[in-house]
Formats: structure tokens, sequence, C-alpha cells
């Protein structure tokens, strides 16, 4: 496992962009983030890399990340 999120959830004032969002990435797993604009993709990175601390759920990676 490289990274597994899991129940993620986010709103920015009154609009939910994403509620109880999991998933794992795996080793080797090419992946791509793909939605409208202002549906979370960039707030769902920014989570991911640490730099939005603002969230529900968790999110755990790999010793070697």
């Amino acid at each position: 496992m490289l990274l597994e999120a899991t129940n993620l959830s986010k709103s920015i004032g009154a609009k939910t962009l994403f509620k109880d969002l999991s998933f794992t990435i795996l080793p080797g797993e090419k992946i791509a983030l793909i939605g409208r604009n202002g549906y979370g993709k960039t707030t769902l990175l920014k989570i991911l890399t640490g730099e939005d601390q603002n969230y529900e759920g968790q999110i755990r990676t790999a010793k070697d990340i």
C-alpha cells in the first residue's frame, strides 16, 4: 500500500466537496483524477500532500513516501 484514504470528507462553507471518500493506491498502479471544475480535485490533492489539514477522515502512507 502506497496510500490509503478512509472516510475523507471536506466541505467549504455550505458546499460539500466529498463525503466518506475511501480509496487505496497500491505500488505499480497508475491513477487519474478527473472531474469538473469546482468539484474538489485540487482540494483532495492538497489534503493528500498535507497542505490542507482541515478535513475529516484518515490518510495513511507507506513509510518511504
